[in-house]
């Protein structure tokens, strides 16, 4: 069994775009799919805020690896993160920027930021004590300001978390886990036997390092390029490569 997995924002969604996806690339994920491979998102992304229309998926693996659900959404793994990691983050950065909450497959903040990114608003963070929280999302408004707050946080709470680089915002997941490890935990589940994959962002490494054939962008960062297999300038350019 064959699988492509490909990263929401930036890569196969656009939000710069009416349509949003482009329609080669919806063309080549059906073509893809009707030659009985698999298709599916890894994502930063909960799962509330994964809705591509057309593109009928096969796997899910959301919240940056620690949300893994086959097609009928069904939990094939999950990774939590415990409440007090999560509040002390909440509490030590929320006043400097705009941070988010990944709980119950869903994303929840204190004050709506401006990400374009369906959220829920609660009063106070205690309300979610006994939630199944998969990790944070922090949007540090400036690329420079994502780079040094997820450095700090890897040395100050890297006995407890991973955090991921992602333009200008930062994921926080579960020690050890990522895309990566998400991808992992598909690949044994459903059997697959040969998986590529492609993404834009320093959160897609492991995504990327851990795929049989990895693919990234012409307009990729440079160390992003040093992981990928193949430079290609859209979703449907990558699958028309693996088809071959």
């Amino acid at each position: 069994m064959k699988a492509f997995a490909s990263d929401l924002d930036g890569t196969l969604y656009f939000n710069d775009l009416p349509e949003k996806i482009k329609a080669k690339d919806i063309e080549a994920i059906k073509k893809w799919q009707q030659n009985n491979n698999l298709f599916g998102v890894c994502t930063g992304r909960p799962l509330s805020d994964v809705d591509l229309g057309p593109i009928d998926l096969d796997f899910y693996i959301v919240s940056s690896g620690a949300l893994v659900l086959d097609k009928n959404q069904q939990v094939i793994h999950e990774e939590l993160v415990s409440f007090d990691i999560i509040k002390t983050i909440f509490d030590q950065y929320n006043d400097l920027f705009y941070v988010y909450i990944q709980g119950d497959k869903k994303l929840y903040c204190t004050k709506a930021g401006t990400l374009p990114l369906r959220h829920t608003l609660i009063e106070d963070i205690d309300s979610l004590k006994n939630s199944h929280l998969y990790g944070i999302s922090i949007n540090a408004l400036t690329c420079e300001n994502a780079k040094k707050t997820t450095e700090i946080i890897n040395q100050q709470f890297g006995d407890y978390v991973d955090a991921y680089l992602n333009v200008d915002c930062i994921d926080i997941v579960n020690k050890g886990c990522s895309k990566g490890s998400g991808l992992k935990r598909l690949k044994e589940k459903m059997q697959i036997t040969y998986l590529s994959g492609i993404g834009d962002s320093y959160n897609d490494l492991p995504m990327l390092d851990f795929v049989d054939l990895a693919f990234t962008f012409n307009r990729s960062d440079f160390e992003i390029k040093q992981h990928a297999n193949y430079l290609v300038d859209s979703v449907n350019e990558a699958i028309e490569i693996v088809l071959k």
